[in-house]
């Protein structure tokens, strides 16, 4: 005798054996899909902040922009030594922002994984980079004369340094 099981029969005509394996369908699917879309979140909340702190140097960076109009001709000097390195910075910072959403959006692993790799070169040239012009605007910032002018570039030297250690960046394996 032969037994022929007809998943067919069985799957419309049994509300439980339905049941289950829908609900088996969708316990697999959660587990292989879950830690994906909780990485996915975590980047794209990391982005986002990191979003907020580089329009926070693009402000400050335009901010001293302005001043240099009306700075003395020794603080002009230094200001434009200032705002020609944290040019570099903002730029550093953009092509890690947007990497940094490029990550975030990717729904293939390996996709992610290579937004991730390049999101950590450019996370170590930014860290690197930001490192070396925080030391550098600090010691400029000593010999602007107005008081402003010289808050505003040690806001500037503050703002790079926490680009330098943002958590975007702290989500990349190196």
């Amino acid at each position: 005798m032969r037994v022929h099981f007809n998943f067919q029969h069985s799957f419309n005509k049994n509300p439980m054996f339905k049941k289950s394996v829908l609900l088996s369908s969708l316990l697999l699917s959660v587990m292989v899909f879950q830690p994906a879309l909780a990485q996915k979140a975590v980047m794209g909340k990391a982005a986002t902040d990191f979003q907020q702190q580089s329009v926070a140097l693009a402000a400050n960076l335009s901010g001293l922009s302005k001043r240099v109009t009306t700075a003395s001709p020794n603080d002009k000097e230094m200001l434009k030594l200032v705002i020609n390195q944290l040019a570099l910075v903002d730029a550093t910072a953009d092509g890690v922002l947007a990497l940094g959403f490029v990550a975030a959006d990717m729904r293939d692993s390996s996709d992610q994984a290579s937004a991730k790799r390049h999101l950590g070169t450019r996370c170590a040239a930014l860290k690197t980079l930001a490192e070396g012009t925080s030391t550098y605007i600090g010691s400029l910032a000593s010999n602007i004369a107005a008081p402003a002018s010289a808050a505003e570039v040690v806001k500037a030297k503050d703002l790079t340094s926490q680009l330098g250690q943002a958590t975007l960046c702290g989500l990349v394996k190196k």
